[in-house]
C-alpha cells in the first residue's frame, strides 16, 4: 500500500512511553493520523503519564484507548509486555503489529535458554536460582559461608550445606542447568562463582549486571536485599546466571515477520550507555555468525505463530566463530536503536502496515552506516527536564518519555535515559564525527553523555574482523 493510500488511515500506538519517536515516524512516513496511548491508570494516578506524547510533532495523545480501538485501522505495539493484548486484538479481528506470544523469547530468560539449547544453538553455562540468598551463596561459596559463620573452615558442614542445595535444585536437572555440567555448578557453589552475568525476568526488578566475584558484587547484592525485602528468599524472584564467553559482542538489529527477516537490515556494536555504530546491508551480506544465529532463532519464532516485530540480538562470537546468544530483544532496541529506526526507514509506515498482515515489504534505507549516543540525567529521573538544541537538529535528537509545549521539548520523570543523538551516513568515520559534533549542541540540566565510547566501538569493530565479523 502506498503512502498516498495510508494518509487516509488511522494508526493507534499502544506504548509505555519509550517509543514516542516511532509514532512520529509513522506520521511522517504515511499515516493520516497517529493516535498515541500510554497507560496512566493507577491507584494514585499522576498527570505526568498523561503528558507523554502530548503536542509531540504531529501525533495525537489520547487518554482512553478503548474509545479509539474500533475506529483505528491498525493497532501498533513497539514494546513487550503486550503479548496478551496483541493476541486478543487479533482475535477480535484487528490489524495488529506486535510480537505477541513470541515476547516470551525475551521475557522468560530461562525458557529461552532451554529453547535455544533444544534447537542446537551454542549455549553458555546457565544456572537458574530461586532466591537471592542462594544467589549470594553461589558467589560467596559454601566453604566461605561456613567459615564466616563459624570462624573456621569445616568441610563436613560445608558438604552438608552443598548437599542441601543440590537436593533443593534436584542435582541441577534440566530445570536448573543448561549449557554446562553438574561438576561446574558444584565447583561454583563450593568455591564461589566468578565472571558471571546475573539477570531476572522483570526488567523493573533488576538491570542485568556483571558479577566478577563475591567481594566485587557484595554492594549490589546488599542493594537487592534492601529492594526485595521479604521476597529475597522466596520463589517470587528468579535469577538466571550465565557464564561469560570470551570474544567480541556484535548485535543484529532488524525486523522479522513470522520468522522471516526483512532485507536490507542492520547489525552493529554497542558500548552500553556510551554509543552504537551500525552497518546497513542486504541480509545475505551479513556475517555468517549472525545469519547462523538468526536462522536457528527463526525456528522458535515460527512456533509462536503470528509474530511481527522488530528484533535484536546481543551475542558473543569467539575464535570458533560460533554465536553464543546473550539476549534476544523482541521489540524495538532502546535507546539508540529505536532512535535510529525512527529516521532510517523511508517507508516505515508501509513496512508496519503490511507487516501487520504478514506481508513482506522491502525496507528503503538510503544510508550505509549509522551511529548514536544516549544522554542521561539523574536530575531528569526525578524532575521534568527541558532539553534544548538548535531547531535544525530536531531530526537527529530523539526522546523517550517526552512531550512538547510552546515549541519546547521536555522529558518526563521516571527514567534517567532522556534522549539520543544519532547520525546517518556512508562511512563509519562520517557518522561518528557527526554524532560527536551534534552531541555538543544538546543542553539540559545535568545532561551527560559519553561520546568517547564511540572510539571504543570502533576498536571493537576492528577486533571483530578477526572473528569473522566484517564491517
Amino acid at each position: 500500500m502506498s503512502n498516498n493510500t495510508l494518509n487516509n488511515k488511522i494508526a493507534l500506538v499502544y506504548d509505555y512511553g519509550l517509543f514516542t519517536e516511532l509514532a512520529v515516524a509513522l506520521k511522517r512516513t504515511g499515516f493520516g493520523r497517529v493516535l498515541y496511548f500510554v497507560p496512566w491508570q493507577d491507584d494514585f494516578p499522576s498527570s505526568m503519564k498523561q503528558k507523554i506524547g502530548m503536542d509531540f510533532d504531529g501525533i495525537e495523545r489520547i487518554q482512553n484507548f478503548d474509545d479509539w480501538k474500533d475506529k483505528a485501522d491498525i493497532i501498533i505495539c513497539f514494546d513487550t509486555y503486550c503479548g496478551d493484548k496483541v493476541k486478543q486484538w487479533r482475535k477480535e479481528g484487528h490489524r495488529v503489529w506486535g510480537a505477541g506470544e513470541a515476547e516470551a523469547m525475551e521475557l522468560e530468560r530461562w525458557k529461552m535458554r532451554r529453547m535455544q539449547e533444544a534447537i542446537g544453538l551454542p549455549t553458555q553455562m546457565t544456572t537458574r536460582l530461586k532466591s537471592l540468598d542462594d544467589l549470594v551463596v553461589y558467589f560467596q561459596g559454601v566453604k566461605n559461608e561456613v567459615k564466616d559463620l563459624f570462624g573456621v573452615e569445616d568441610k563436613d558442614i560445608a558438604k552438608k550445606r552443598l548437599d542441601y542445595l543440590l537436593k533443593k535444585y534436584k542435582n541441577f536437572s534440566k530445570d536448573y542447568l543448561c549449557g554446562g555440567s553438574l561438576k561446574e555448578v558444584v565447583n561454583d557453589f563450593y568455591n564461589g562463582a566468578k565472571n558471571k552475568y546475573v539477570k531476572a525476568n522483570m526488567r523493573g526488578d533488576i538491570e542485568s549486571f556483571y558479577a566478577p566475584d563475591y567481594e566485587s558484587s557484595l554492594s549490589k547484592f546488599n542493594s537487592l536485599a534492601e529492594k526485595f525485602g521479604h521476597r529475597a528468599d522466596s520463589k517470587e524472584v528468579e535469577f538466571v546466571i550465565e557464564a561469560m564467553e570470551k570474544g567480541v559482542e556484535p548485535g543484529f538489529d532488524g525486523i522479522q515477520i513470522d520468522g522471516q527477516y526483512l532485507s536490507p537490515t542492520m547489525y552493529g556494536y554497542e558500548m552500553k550507555g556510551s554509543g552504537y555504530v551500525g552497518r546497513i546491508c542486504a541480509y545475505d551480506e551479513m556475517p555468517k555468525p549472525i545469519r547462523d544465529l538468526n536462522d536457528k532463532l527463526s525456528i522458535i519464532f515460527k512456533k509462536f505463530g503470528q509474530t511481527r516485530s522488530f528484533f535484536s540480538t546481543e551475542f558473543i562470537v569467539g575464535k570458533d566463530q560460533k554465536p553464543y546468544l546473550i539476549d534476544p530483544t523482541v521489540r524495538n532496541p532502546a535507546p539508540v536503536g529505536s532512535a535510529i529506526y525512527s529516521e532510517i526507514f523511508e517507508n516505515f509506515a508501509d513496512i508496519i502496515w503490511n507487516g501487520a498482515e504478514g506481508k513482506i515489504i522491502k525496507p528503503i534505507m538510503k544510508y550505509k552506516y549509522c551511529a548514536g549516543v544516549n544522554f542521561d540525567s539523574e536530575w531528569g529521573e526525578e524532575h521534568e527536564l527541558e532539553v534544548e538544541f538548535p531547531p535544525e537538529m530536531r531530526r537527529w535528537v530523539k526522546f523517550r518519555k517526552a512531550y512538547k509545549k510552546d515549541g519546547k521539548y521536555y522529558s518526563c520523570p521516571g527514567f534517567s535515559s532522556i534522549c539520543s543523538v544519532i547520525a546517518l551516513g556512508n562511512s563509519v568515520e562520517e557518522v561518528v564525527n557527526q554524532v560527536k559534533e551534534r552531541a555538543g549542541k544538546v543542553k539540559a540540566y545535568e545532561l551527560q553523555t559519553q561520546t568517547g565510547g564511540l572510539d571504543g566501538v570502533i576498536k571493537e569493530i576492528e577486533e571483530g574482523k578477526k572473528f569473522g565479523i566484517t564491517f
